[in-house]
């Protein structure tokens, strides 16, 4: 099991002056890594984890700021004071999908990685992008508590540890407190309920209540998707000029 660098030219060298966290991600595809190091993607991270070993890749040094987390909207992470996360935090991303879980090689990689650094807050990609087009899952629920666990040197069947989200979410949802929150999510201006309404108004017929020409988008928006500037983000005026790493137009 080794660490491969092959560095992308997709970051500002040099620019991740003070780390404050790490974001984890799933790559939502597979053979990633020709897409991580394609300067046309505007899309890296500090590191990539593939499924399989026996290797893993790093993309940048250390104190680069990898492209991986630029496109922020409605953030619900404390950590995110409104500077680009990609100046301020690493990234990880491991090679699948949200709602599939990890490798027990990709566990043994995190662990590798972030267990000599367990005061390194870790930060679901989720938690930066929780809305409009640019809306992000991963790494999804349960592979972010696996990520956890196996950082602390803890192990826990995929089964226990989804069984203790549900219990957590049936908990949330059968007490009082809880239910009023969702509901005041559900109903809040433009929310869930006020989103669905709008897409069954232009949907549906309502004078035969017969189903109407269905149009092809959800009602919450087109599906994620990646901005034209990747997850680059802006670069901040006030620290002169942008770096370019070799290989960038």
């Amino acid at each position: 099991m080794a660490e491969i660098v092959k560095l992308s030219p997709n970051r500002w060298p040099g620019a991740l002056s003070t780390l404050r966290y790490c974001v984890l991600h799933t790559t939502q595809g597979t053979s990633s890594l020709g897409w991580l190091t394609n300067p046309n993607s505007m899309v890296s991270a500090t590191w990539l984890v593939p499924p399989n070993g026996p290797d893993w890749y790093r993309l940048g040094e250390l104190d680069d700021a990898m492209w991986h987390a630029g496109s922020v909207s409605d953030p619900v992470t404390p950590l995110y004071d409104g500077t680009n996360p990609n100046l301020v935090a690493w990234g990880i991303e491991f090679e699948g999908f949200a709602t599939e879980p990890l490798t027990q090689f990709q566990l043994d990689v995190a662990r590798t990685i972030l267990g000599s650094r367990p005061e390194l807050p870790l930060v679901p990609h989720a938690a930066l992008a929780t809305s409009g087009p640019f809306f992000r899952s991963d790494p999804g629920i349960t592979n972010l508590a696996a990520i956890l666990l196996a950082v602390k040197g803890e192990t826990m069947s995929y089964a226990e540890i989804e069984e203790n989200v549900k219990g957590t979410i049936r908990a949330m949802l059968t007490s009082p407190e809880g239910a009023m929150l969702v509901e005041t999510a559900i109903r809040a201006p433009n929310g869930y309920a006020d989103k669905l309404q709008s897409w069954i108004d232009a949907n549906v017929a309502k004078k035969t209540g017969a189903a109407g020409p269905m149009g092809s988008d959800s009602p919450f928006g087109p599906l994620p998707s990646t901005p034209p500037t990747g997850q680059r983000g802006a670069w901040p005026g006030d620290r002169g000029p942008e770096p370019k790493a070799p290989g960038r137009p």
